[in-house]
């Protein structure tokens, strides 16, 4: 989309304008939706499981360094549905490695152990919270 320079609010209603048209046929963008809509319900179970942000910030930065390595590893000659397209999660394989995933964290991920400790100052004790 061609911007003036200095761009004016008519460019920014162009803009938001070339937004809405990837809308007018949904299933394009069905594949892609739904690999990150898995992704976010992956990353929202190793939230409830662990109770750290930790676990999901190192999915989510693994997942954007793998795919933007995904030349080195990987070419799309034709897109389709069993392989996706060069998105690397908009297709059924795509699909079931982030559910493996999923799988992977409820079988072998366990809640960390609170890491506050609270110093009473009647006792000069610690205990955890």
């Amino acid at each position: 989309i061609p911007v003036s320079d200095p761009p004016t609010m008519v460019d920014s209603f162009r803009v938001m304008g070339a937004f809405v048209r990837s809308f007018r046929e949904p299933l394009q963008i069905v594949p892609a939706f739904t690999g990150l809509f898995l992704f976010g319900c992956v990353l929202n179970l190793a939230y409830v499981r662990t109770r750290s942000l930790m676990l999901p910030i190192g999915l989510h930065a693994g997942a954007v360094l793998l795919l933007s390595q995904k030349d080195v590893y990987m070419t799309v000659i034709r897109p389709n549905l069993l392989l996706g397209s060069s998105l690397a999660y908009d297709g059924i394989v795509g699909w079931g490695i982030i559910v493996l995933m999923g799988a992977y964290i409820v079988a072998f991920v366990r809640p960390l152990e609170p890491c506050c400790v609270a110093v009473t100052q009647e006792h000069d004790s610690v205990r955890r919270i």
